[in-house]
């Protein structure tokens, strides 16, 4: 999501965009690639993606891509994040790369020396701290200083593997394979209040406000409307229970799944009404014919319109009108 348009990537589609709310999707200049896409991030300037060991930047919303192989990448991308000027790039297997002009130099941190703590799940940052799953254990690191400094984080919160995190506001959530975890204290205390899932673990989360959702490996999405005191399943509709993705924009939810596409839904669909709902302008007035050569009709309610400009076919204003005055 970069404000006004949508993005995401998909087998043999490539990389697709929608300019409305997710309901038409079309081929971006890059679709020529068939598989191997792993990650996107953007923001108002930029959009990147990762593409097995490429990293692919577009900076006009997808007409146009650069892909080029930063030295050291190891098999894959596994996690892109934008934060302000930062692009920061977690690999399969050489740590994580991070720049601040835009890809031109990078500098590689990881939490360690062992080979396997390169291997980097997911990257977060928030504030000026960079979080990352390490392959090591399958721990949760964090830095404060830009690597030169590491610490675990969630020592104390009882999971032998991790798949996800999530951050919003000061709550922290995990999914592991002890379940769902939280933290409101920046990870000193953990309390476990996911729903129960037998065979199945938390693959990743999406949050509004005390609503939750969260999609498992192989069991679909359930759904807490009261921060995780309580849980029902919402996978009706889905061709595939093997949930890949989970994206809230505005009243929508949208779900992305293993070769079973991507699924839209309105939050209200869910009881899920304490979102703020677009209400629609109504502009009682006319005008006609747009464009005119000679004569324009306006029809409009009093005190409706206030001034008038009117612009030639090249924008240039060639009349205005101000509380009834036609001014030269």
């Amino acid at each position: 999501d970069n404000g006004s348009n949508l993005f995401a990537t998909a087998s043999n589609f490539g990389v697709l965009k929608s300019s409305d709310n997710g309901n038409v999707w079309l081929t971006t200049n890059l679709c020529t690639y068939n598989e191997g896409f792993n990650c996107i991030a953007s923001d108002s300037s930029n959009i990147l993606v990762g593409y097995n060991d490429s990293l692919f930047v577009s900076s006009d919303n997808g007409e146009t891509w650069t892909g080029n192989k930063i030295q050291g990448f190891c098999n894959f991308i596994t996690g892109l994040i934008i934060k302000d000027t930062l692009w920061i790039v977690g690999t399969n297997g050489t740590g994580i790369f991070i720049s601040a002009n835009k890809g031109k130099d990078w500098k590689t941190i990881a939490p360690g020396k062992n080979p396997q703590n390169r291997i980097i799940y997911q990257v977060e940052c928030i504030d000026s701290n960079i979080y990352c799953i390490s392959h090591l254990n399958d721990s949760i690191y964090v830095t404060g200083d830009y690597g030169e400094t590491w610490k675990e984080f969630a020592q104390n919160a009882g999971f032998n593997k991790v798949n996800c995190m999530k951050f919003y506001g000061s709550k922290v959530y995990l999914g592991t394979n002890k379940g769902l975890l939280f933290s409101s204290d920046n990870g000193e205390t953990w309390t476990n209040y996911g729903p129960e899932l037998t065979n199945s673990q938390t693959v990743c989360l999406a949050i509004k406000d005390n609503n939750i959702f969260l999609g498992t490996d192989n069991a679909g999405v359930f759904l807490s409307t009261n921060n995780g005191e309580s849980w029902k399943e919402i996978s009706e509709g889905l061709i595939s229970l093997v949930i890949q993705s989970l994206f809230i924009k505005g009243d929508n939810i949208f779900v992305g799944t293993n070769y079973g596409g991507a699924y839209q839904a309105k939050l209200s669909d869910f009881g899920i009404t304490d979102v703020e709902e677009k209400t629609e302008v109504k502009n009682d007035f006319s005008i006609f014919p747009n464009p005119a050569t000679d004569i324009v009709t306006i029809n409009c309610t009093e005190n409706q319109i206030s001034s008038i400009s009117i612009v030639n076919s090249l924008g240039m204003e060639v009349k205005r009108i101000e509380n009834n005055v036609l001014l030269e």
